[in-house]
């Protein structure tokens, strides 16, 4: 192989380790966003389960039929 075919393969090998750590520092960029992303959208679908939660209970207590009390004993 001659020296310059050799420097050319190096400079070669070179260059795809740049390029190699360019795309591993975008790849960790891009996934630290999908992680806060999906950190965000976790706290959101707790704050809806919780709100679901609340709308349940009291359409349930709307639904319960009333308790006995003394006006509507005196009614029957």
């Amino acid at each position: 192989m001659t020296p310059s075919k050799e420097a050319s393969i190096l400079k070669s090998i070179a260059d795809l380790r740049v390029a190699m750590e360019l795309v591993n520092a975008r790849q960790d960029e891009l996934l630290s966003n999908v992680n806060e992303r999906l950190r965000d959208l976790t706290k959101k679908v707790t704050e809806l389960t919780k709100e679901v939660a609340r709308n349940q209970f009291r359409i349930a207590s709307l639904e319960e039929p009333p308790k006995p009390t003394i006006s509507n004993r005196k009614a029957k």
